[in-house]
């Protein structure tokens, strides 16, 4: 393998891992394990959800604000469990509300 190779393969690792198919796949995840009672899904959905709360850490505006975001979740999944589906829900919105943010800013940056 050449090293551009190398340099892609890590690109496409990266962009996967702390991108838009986790960020998505856990809000799914989360979401399907809230309307079909299944906190375990919620779990799964919290752990995948953590690269992307680690990434936005990162930035300035966010800060450590973005930390609880997977702890949020997994609030979210001992909601479920306790048969409070309602405070799950609300517990999933500042993910939500966060990856909404991020796709404003990514879609309306100038080019």
């Amino acid at each position: 393998m050449s090293p551009s190779q190398v340099g892609d393969w890590r690109e496409i690792v990266l962009s996967v891992v702390f991108g838009w198919p986790t960020i998505l796949g856990s809000l799914a995840l989360s979401s399907a394990g809230i309307l079909n009672r299944r906190p375990w899904w919620v779990v799964a959905g919290a752990a995948l959800g953590a690269p992307f709360a680690w990434y936005l850490s990162g930035s300035p505006l966010i800060g450590s604000l973005a930390y609880p975001l997977p702890l949020l979740q997994l609030g979210a999944a001992l909601s479920l469990r306790g048969g409070r589906r309602w405070l799950a829900w609300l517990l999933l919105v500042p993910f939500a509300g966060m990856a909404t943010w991020l796709a404003w800013v990514v879609l309306t940056q100038p080019r």
